[in-house]
C-alpha cells in the first residue's frame, strides 16, 4: 500500500511541474539590444519571452513642479551584466522582468 501512495505522490508532483506554475527566478543580462537574459547555463531568454516592468525600461512620467505639469523620461533600461529578478508565468512560456537585484 505504501508503494501505491508513493506512486500517487510522484504522479501528482509531475502533474504540477508539467503545468509550470508561477516561479521566481534570477538572471543576468547578456545582451541589451536585442535584450537577452540568461537564467542558467543552458537557458537564455530572448525579448520574445520577456515582459518588462517600468523598473527595468525607459518610460515617460508626468510630474508637477510649482503647479506646472510636464512629462519627463525616466531612464531605467537594463545594462549588460545586471542581475535581475524574473517571475515565470504562462506555463513557463513567459517571464516578467520585475526589477534589478
Amino acid at each position: 500500500m505504501s508503494n501505491l501512495n508513493e506512486l500517487i505522490k510522484k504522479i501528482a508532483l509531475l502533474a504540477i511541474e508539467e503545468q509550470k506554475p508561477t516561479a521566481v527566478e534570477f538572471g543576468t543580462v547578456e545582451n541589451v539590444s536585442p535584450l537577452s537574459i540568461r537564467i542558467d547555463q543552458k537557458k537564455v531568454l530572448s525579448e520574445t519571452f520577456l515582459t518588462l516592468t517600468n523598473n527595468v525600461k525607459d518610460h515617460t512620467e508626468t510630474i508637477t513642479l510649482n503647479g506646472i505639469s510636464q512629462e519627463c523620461i525616466i531612464h531605467k533600461n537594463l545594462q549588460l551584466n545586471e542581475k535581475v529578478i524574473l517571475i515565470r508565468y504562462s506555463k513557463g512560456q513567459k517571464y516578467l522582468v520585475l526589477d534589478r537585484m
